[in-house]
C-alpha cells in the first residue's frame, strides 16, 4: 500500500511502498525489543495504548479493525449481545438460506469505505435490485417496469397521477437549488419546501414522504420534519434525483454475516456477551469500563435469543472494572449517553441526547397480504399504506428478499416487512425481532455539527463513533469509525484499503468502447477461460465462458471506464497503462497474467479478433497500431536516438529521486543484519514485523544501515582490497562503486 510520509531531509512529501506482504503500520513506537546489537545503541520503547472499543456494529468493527492494524495499539472490542454485527443480522430460515435482516444493500459511488474494507476482508458481493412500489386504498405503483407504473387500472386516465409523474422529474431538476443556496434553506423542513414550491400532495403522499420514510425507517410526519438541505444533499449524492444513470446497488455475498466473521476472525481481543454498565473518566487520563458478562439463564449458549432481539432471557454474572488509556463508544448515542451517566459533560449529554430514535417491528414471512394486490407492482422495497394510517405511524415496508438478496431460484417467496399494521399470518411468520434507527431532524443535524467539529472527540480520553454520526448508514458508520482513528493519530492515512468512489455515470464513448472490449475480450481468451468486469456503475459483465472454473476466471474491477478505450486502441499495452493509472485492480495480479497468457497469438486469432471488433473497431485498432509503431520508431535506439532515450529517462536529476531514496541512493537489495538491538531474527516474518514497528526515522536509519551492510558483504564476498577496480552496472548511481 502506498504511504504518503513526509521526508526528513527534504521537508518534501514523498511516496513509497511498504513491504508487500505486510499491512502498512503508522506506529510512533515500538514494542520493546528483545535484546540489544552490539553496534546500535537501545532505544526506549513505550508500552502500546489500551484501547476499548464499545458495540460491534459496523462502527465499532472498523474502528477495531483499523486500530488492530497498529503496532502501538492493544485493542479489546465489547459487544453486550452475543453476536457481533449490529444492524448486519443474518437469520438462517430453513428451506429459504440466509437472510438478512438490517444492512442489506450498497453500491460503488457512495460507500467507498464499505467497499475498500469488503476487498480487504476478502468479502465479494453481486449487483442487486433497489426497485420501489407503493401501495395505497386508492393507487398502487411500482419502478420494475412501465407497466408496474401504471399497475393500478385507473392510473392510465387519471390526470392527478399523470401529474404526480411530472412532478417527479420536476422535483429533481428543482430540489438541487437548496444546495446551491444552503444559506437560504437552512432551517426548512422538506414539508415547508414542498409547500412554498407548490408540488401537489399527491405527490407529496405518494412519491416523495413514502420514499424517505423507507429509507429512514420513520413516520411520514418524520419524514416531513427532515431538514431539505441535508435531505437533498443526501438523494443527489445518491443519484436519487437522476431518472436515467443510477449506481447498481449490491449485496453481500453470503450475506451480511459474511463480513461480520470474516473481521471477527483477525480481530485479537473481542468480548461478546459482555455488556458495559458504566464508565469513569480518571484523573491519570485514562478511562475505566465496568461490565457484567451476560450468559443463558440455562447456562447453555442460546444463539435463538441473541439473534431474536438481544439478551432477554440471560443473567448477568460478577462485575469486573477494565482500565484503558481510551475508549471509542462506538454505539447508539442514547446508550452512549446512558453507559456514561453522570460522567458525561454538559456539551455531551446535549449532543447525545439530540439524535433521536425509532423503534421498528420487524418480521420475516411469507404473508403475501403484505405486499401490493397486484403483483405487476411488486418491487424490492414496497411501501404499504392503510386508509386510516396515521401520519405518525411508522412507515411500513416490505422488503421481497428473493429480489432484493438473490436467494436461490428455488426458494419460495419471503418477505421482512417494518411496522405491518397488523402482524402476517402466525402461520406465515418465521422469525420476529425489534431495532431502533436514528432519525435526522434539525435537532440532530445540529448534535452531529458538534460533533464533527472535533469540540466533544477525544475529551477525557472518549471518543464517539456511530452510523448516527451520519445518515445512519453503514458507510456513514465506518467514515465515522476512520474519523475517529485520524483524530486519534491526527494522521490522514489509517486505513490499510484505499477509498475509491466511482461515477455511476458512464457516457456514450464509454459505452461504445465497452461493447467492442466485450467483443475483443471474447475473442482473445482462451476457451473455458472468462472475464468478470465490475463497472463503475456497479454493474457486471462476464466475458468468456460463464462455466469456466475459478482457475480459468478473473475478475477486473472497474474504476474509470477510459479502461476500455485503452484496451481496445491499444492492445499491446492498453491494459499495461491503465493498471498504471488506476483505471481498474485486480485481487491477483499473477493469475490475471496466467489466465491472458493463454489466449492464442496465431494470425488465426488475430483475424478473430479484427472480425470481433467489427469494421469500424477494427479500423480504429489497425489506425492506432500504426500509430504506435511509428512512435516506436521515433523511439529508436540509433546513436542519437539513444541519448534522447537516455536523457528522458534520468534528467530528472537528483532532486526528484532524493525524494524516494535514501542519503545513499542506492535502490537494490538490502542485508538485514540487525534491527535495533534484535541481532538475527528468528524468521523473515518475524523480521518484517520488527522493521514495521520502527519509527519513520528509525526505518530510514536502518534501510541505510542495510545499504552499507550490503555493500559490505559483497566486498567481503568478493575478497576485495585496497587498489582493486570494480566495474558496477544497475546498483544505484554508481554509489555501490
Amino acid at each position: 500500500y502506498p504511504i504518503r510520509r513526509q521526508h526528513r531531509d527534504t521537508g518534501r512529501t514523498g511516496v513509497r511502498n511498504s513491504f508487500p506482504n505486510a499491512r502498512p503500520r503508522f506506529a510512533s513506537k515500538s514494542h520493546e525489543m528483545a535484546k540489544e546489537s552490539k553496534d546500535a545503541s537501545s532505544v526506549d520503547k513505550a508500552a502500546p495504548r489500551r484501547i476499548a472499543v464499545v458495540g460491534a456494529g459496523i462502527s465499532g468493527l472498523a474502528t477495531a479493525y483499523i486500530l488492530s492494524r497498529r503496532s502501538d495499539v492493544e485493542v479489546t472490542l465489547f459487544e453486550a449481545e452475543e453476536q457481533c454485527g449490529g444492524h448486519a443480522l443474518t437469520v438462517d430460515l430453513p428451506g429459504f438460506g440466509n437472510v438478512d435482516l438490517g444492512f442489506q444493500v450498497c453500491n460503488y459511488s457512495n460507500y467507498p469505505h464499505l467497499m475498500g474494507f469488503f476487498r480487504e476482508l476478502g468479502i465479494d458481493t453481486e449487483p442487486s435490485d433497489m426497485s420501489f412500489s407503493l401501495s395505497t386504498p386508492e393507487v398502487e405503483w411500482g419502478s420494475r417496469s412501465l407497466s408496474a407504473v401504471f399497475a393500478h387500472a385507473g392510473s392510465t386516465t387519471s390526470p392527478t397521477f399523470y401529474r404526480m409523474l411530472y412532478e417527479v422529474l420536476a422535483f429533481g431538476r428543482q430540489a438541487p437549488e437548496v444546495l446551491e443556496h444552503a444559506d437560504k434553506w437552512a432551517g426548512v423542513t422538506l414539508g415547508e419546501y414542498l409547500k412554498k414550491r407548490r408540488y401537489s400532495s399527491f405527490f407529496a403522499a405518494h412519491y416523495v414522504v413514502p420514499m424517505c420514510a423507507a429509507i429512514w425507517s420513520c413516520s411520514d410526519a418524520q419524514a416531513l420534519d427532515f431538514p431539505v438541505v441535508r435531505l437533498v444533499a443526501f438523494w443527489k449524492n445518491h443519484h436519487l434525483l437522476d431518472m436515467l444513470q443510477r449506481p447498481v446497488w449490491r449485496v453481500v455475498k453470503g450475506r451480511s454475516k459474511a463480513y461480520v466473521d470474516a473481521a471477527v476472525a483477525v480481530l485479537p481481543d473481542v468480548r461478546t456477551s459482555t455488556r458495559v454498565t458504566s464508565l469513569t473518566r480518571n484523573a491519570d487520563g485514562t478511562v475505566t469500563l465496568t461490565t457484567a458478562r451476560a450468559k443463558p439463564a440455562d447456562g447453555k449458549n442460546d444463539k435463538k435469543k441473541a439473534a431474536a432481539g438481544g439478551t432477554q432471557g440471560l443473567k448477568e454474572s460478577a462485575v469486573e472494572s477494565h482500565k484503558f488509556d481510551a475508549v471509542v463508544m462506538a454505539t447508539h448515542s442514547d446508550t452512549t449517553l446512558a453507559i456514561m451517566g453522570d460522567s458525561a459533560s454538559a456539551a455531551e449529554a446535549a449532543a447525545l441526547g439530540a439524535v433521536k430514535y425509532e423503534l421498528n417491528d420487524i418480521y420475516v414471512h411469507t404473508d403475501t397480504a403484505l405486499m401490493p394486490k397486484s403483483k405487476e407492482a411488486w418491487a424490492a422495497w414496497n411501501c404499504i399504506k392503510q386508509a386510516d394510517t396515521p401520519s405518525t405511524r411508522s412507515v411500513c415496508v416490505s422488503y421481497w428478499a428473493n429480489l432484493l438478496q438473490n436467494l436461490p431460484p428455488s426458494s419460495p417467496d419471503v418477505f421482512v416487512t417494518l411496522n405491518p399494521p397488523t402482524p402476517p399470518a402466525a402461520d406465515s411468520t418465521l422469525h420476529a425481532l425489534k431495532l431502533a434507527h436514528p432519525l435526522f431532524n434539525l435537532a440532530a443535524v445540529e448534535a452531529q455539527a458538534q460533533l464533527g467539529s472535533g469540540a466533544l472527540q477525544g475529551n477525557g480520553g472518549v471518543w464517539y463513533a456511530g452510523a448516527w454520526c451520519g445518515y445512519g448508514f453503514h458507510e456513514d458508520g465506518i467514515k465515522s469509525a476512520v474519523s475517529v482513528v485520524e483524530q486519534m493519530f491526527k494522521s490522514k492515512d489509517v486505513t490499510p484499503w484505499v477509498p475509491r468512489a466511482r461515477s455511476a455515470l458512464i457516457g456514450l464513448t464509454p459505452r461504445f468502447f465497452l461493447s467492442l472490449f466485450e467483443r475483443f475480450g471474447g475473442a482473445i481468451l482462451a476457451a473455458n477461460s472468462s472475464a468478470r468486469v465490475i463497472l463503475p456503475n456497479g454493474d457486471e459483465r462476464i466475458i468468456g465462458d460463464r462455466a469456466a472454473k475459478a482457475a480459468d476466471s478473473i475478475t477486473l474491477n472497474v474504476y474509470n471506464a477510459d479502461l476500455f478505450q485503452k484496451v481496445v486502441l491499444r492492445s499491446d499495452i492498453g491494459l499495461g497503462e491503465a493498471y498504471m493509472d488506476g483505471d481498474f485492480e485486480v485481487d491477483d495480479l499473477f493469475h490475471v497474467f496466467e489466465v491472458l497468457s493463454r489466449a492464442s497469438n496465431s494470425a488465426a486469432a488475430k483475424q478473430a479478433t479484427m472480425s470481433a471488433l467489427g469494421w469500424l473497431g477494427g479500423l480504429l485498432h489497425r489506425s492506432f497500431e500504426r500509430l504506435e509503431h511509428s512512435a516506436h520508431v521515433r523511439n529508436s535506439n540509433t546513436e542519437a536516438g539513444s541519448a534522447r532515450n537516455i536523457a528522458y529517462h534520468y534528467d530528472a536529476g537528483n532532486d526528484f529521486y532524493r525524494l524516494v531514496l535514501d542519503r545513499s541512493m542506492l535502490y537494490s537489495a538490502g542485508k538485514h543484519t540487525a534491527l535495533c538491538g534484535v541481532d538475527s531474527p528468528p524468521s523473515y516474518e518475524e523480521k518484517l514485523r520488527l522493521l514495521e514497528s520502527l519509527s519513520f526515522d528509525e526505518q530510514e536509519d536502518e534501510l541505510e544501515r542495510a545499504q552499507m551492510a550490503k555493500i559490505d558483504a559483497m566486498i567481503e564476498r568478493a575478497q576485495l582490497r585496497p587498489g582493486d577496480h570494480v566495474l558496477e552496472i544497475g546498483c544505484g548511481w554508481g554509489e555501490c562503486a
